[in-house]
């Protein structure tokens, strides 16, 4: 069995331990944190890599909650202008990439606030922050699964409608059901075809992250579109045969997106759709998470999406547990040999 399928396998456990943290002795960071962003006039957050698509749900996040959000991927916050009184929030597992140390030292250099969310607290990123969040999971083998979803689990703390309580005590069945589904799904899928995975806002991180699996796991291109940007010009690919993945979400346009499955489909498109209380169409794949709330949707989806790039290394005979170009921690720039 690979690390990497392991890793995967004990997020829930990651994700009790998280959470413990905050319900308890970590609650001060939270208020110390909400007080932060309340007195903020603008907040930027910034990642890379997966810690940037996990950034897209502390945008969404932030956003329910009426406060002025804006992610910036950190390969490019140097870029940006920082105004009074803002709140930059940098999310890196290893607080050790070259992008976000940059980034912390032209926040400083501006005196700007900082709040560093990561899983080493010796790093300079946990040291050289004004408020320091910790995910309290262990460190991945190598692809950040379970210090993917924690920054993401961190952010629902501060959403609108923040867990109480969660349980994952049914998540070994519901691996197993997930296992199922990612072998039946892949009998059908081509690897010398496109990979779309397509998804709305509240899914934008998860496509994208989708999109990293495929790439560090199963060293397989694929791409991201929002849904709704995909039927403006996008669309005209369907004519190839293309692998999609599209997420729904209760009540954001989800009739639309069902009527775009099974159009795709009739364009003899290999169509999976995931999200909840899914009706059957014809030529369509379907899986139902089976969650109730939104943050429970996230987490089982991205967990979706690494069994799925797990089978999908099976398939191919790929080695998960390294990479062949990429440092487990990127402390330089430009190349990649």
């Amino acid at each position: 069995m690979s690390q990497y399928f392991q890793n995967i396998s004990s997020q829930a456990v990651e994700w009790e331990k998280c959470l413990y943290f905050y319900q308890n002795e970590g609650g001060n960071l939270i208020y110390e944190t909400q007080k932060c962003l309340d007195e903020a006039s603008e907040i930027i957050i910034s990642g890379i890599g997966a810690s940037y698509n996990a950034g897209k749900f502390w945008e969404y996040f932030l956003w329910q909650k009426g406060y002025r959000a804006h992610l910036i991927d950190s390969a490019e916050f140097l870029n940006y202008p920082l105004l009074p009184n803002t709140v930059v929030i940098l999310l890196s597992r290893s607080g050790k990439s070259i992008e976000i140390i940059q980034s912390l030292q032209y926040c400083k250099a501006q005196k700007i606030k900082t709040i560093g969310v990561g899983n080493d607290a010796e790093s300079m990123l946990a040291k050289d922050v004004d408020l320091f969040l910790p995910m309290k999971v262990n460190m991945d083998n190598s692809i950040s699964l379970a210090t993917f979803t924690a920054i993401f689990l961190i952010a629902n703390f501060f959403s609108k409608n923040s867990i109480k309580e969660i349980s994952f005590e049914n998540f070994n069945d519901e691996l197993k059901r997930f296992e199922n589904f990612a072998e039946d799904n892949l009998k059908e899928f081509k690897t010398e075809n496109p990979t779309y995975f397509l998804g709305r806002k509240p899914q934008s991180g998860t496509i994208n992250e989708a999109v990293l699996l495929w790439h560090e796991a199963a060293k397989q291109p694929a791409v991201s579109f929002d849904t709704g940007s995909f039927r403006h010009g996008l669309q005209e690919v369907a004519l190839n045969p293309i692998n999609y993945f599209i997420f729904l979400n209760e009540g954001i346009q989800k009739e639309n997106d069902l009527k775009l499955a099974k159009d795709l489909a009739l364009l003899k498109g290999n169509v999976t759709i995931v999200g909840n209380d899914l009706p059957k169409i014809e030529g369509v794949k379907t899986f139902d998470l089976k969650v109730k709330t939104e943050i429970e949707q996230f987490l089982m989806e991205s967990v979706l999406m690494q069994i799925l790039s797990y089978k999908l290394t099976l398939q191919k005979k790929i080695n998960p547990d390294e990479f062949l170009y990429c440092k487990y921690i990127v402390e330089d720039e430009g190349g990649i040999l």
